[in-house]
């Protein structure tokens, strides 16, 4: 029998994500609407699109997701965050922090510290401690032709590195091995 849990990723409370702004935005979509088929029920939080005449979303996450709440400011965040009906059945919370800046992001970490959900944090660059309940993760896309490209994902603790397709294929393979031997 299988005695664990299998993830596609490995969710701790907060998953970091970083590396070139298209390579993020197709990785972190791919992983979420993946974890999304697997039962995982999400919402983005993020700047407003930057259509709206609005410069403060420059990663564009917003196109790649459908369930988004947009936020302004600190104090709107603050707000929507703490507005329950936002994070009903949530149980996965992706926060675009790319246009904010490194120096302001632990008023935002720390608002979201007491919520009991796995957090995917989208930023530029980051800091937090090796204590917390963390990963790092590094998305680059590495492109085969002008039509193919292979979205990697590195694991910047572990040192592990994948593509995003094998993940998937491991996922469904030890799906259906937890399948075979009853163990669901």
């Amino acid at each position: 029998m299988l005695n664990k849990r299998i993830f596609m990723v490995d969710l701790k409370k907060y998953n970091y994500f970083t590396g070139d702004t298209s390579s993020v935005a197709i990785g972190v979509s791919d992983i979420v609407n993946f974890l999304d088929l697997a039962g995982h029920n999400y919402v983005l939080f993020t700047p407003p699109k930057p259509s709206d005449g609005h410069k403060f979303n420059d990663l564009c996450l917003y196109h790649y997701l459908n369930n988004k709440i947009e936020f302004y400011n600190f104090e709107d965040f603050c707000e929507k965050i703490s507005d329950k009906s936002n994070l009903f059945r949530v149980n996965l919370l992706i926060i675009d922090m790319w246009s904010i800046k490194k120096d302001n992001m632990w008023k935002y970490l720390n608002h979201l510290k007491n919520l009991e959900l796995n957090i995917i944090i989208v930023a530029k660059e980051f800091h937090y401690k090796t204590s917390d309940d963390v990963n790092d993760f590094l998305i680059r896309n590495e492109y085969k032709d002008l039509h193919k490209h292979e979205t990697w994902l590195s694991d910047k603790i572990s040192g592990s590195t994948a593509t995003i397709d094998s993940l998937k294929k491991a996922y469904i393979r030890d799906k259906k091995l937890q399948h075979l031997f009853g163990d669901e």
